[in-house]
């Protein structure tokens, strides 16, 4: 399992460090991560 995690991990990395590169905007990627979180949120919310 940690393994995974450390996967899971270095994309999240590339994906909101890319989002960063290409614009140069700090807020880009911290309203990805959000939404990100929000969809995790939702979607435990409603396995329940």
């Amino acid at each position: 399992m940690p393994r995974a995690r450390t996967v899971l991990v270095a994309v999240g990395l590339l994906v909101f460090g890319t989002l960063y590169e290409r614009t140069r905007d700090l807020a880009v990627p911290i309203v990805a991560h959000a939404v990100y979180n929000t969809l995790l949120f939702v979607r435990a919310f409603l396995a329940l």
